[in-house]
């Protein structure tokens, strides 16, 4: 019974992740195979989002870019976090697309995963 929990809750994420890199706002509560989609087809996606971030030395200080573009990842992932709406970038920066602002953040995303960077915790007076 834990096991098909489990399972169930993995497809929840998943299908939870999807749809967010796919913009949409609602989230499919089923088990991936109800979606008819595979981890294989998800993993070819999040591949195809990282192909747009580039890291080159000779651009940006070696910073990761958005390929073709000046703009790092770091800059969009700041303007997110400062609350600039998605469509208010878009039309700062000509030819910049939603796939572009998704590859940052799963560009982000897929960096810490493997960081065993924790903030300190703040001193209690």
């Amino acid at each position: 019974m834990r096991g098909a929990n489990l399972r169930t809750l993995k497809g929840e994420r998943l299908n939870f992740a999807r749809n967010s890199l796919r913009g949409s706002r609602s989230v499919h509560a089923g088990p991936i195979e109800e979606a008819g989609e595979s981890w294989y087809s998800y993993a070819m996606n999040d591949q195809e989002l990282l192909r747009r971030i580039v890291v080159d030395q000779r651009v940006m200080v070696g910073k990761p870019v958005i390929r073709g573009t000046r703009l790092t990842v770091e800059h969009v992932l700041d303007l997110l976090a400062h609350d600039v709406r998605q469509d208010d970038i878009l039309g700062e920066y000509d030819g910049l697309t939603t796939d572009d602002i998704r590859a940052c953040i799963l560009f982000a995303t897929k960096s810490l995963e493997d960081t065993s960077f924790m903030p300190l915790p703040a001193d209690t007076v």
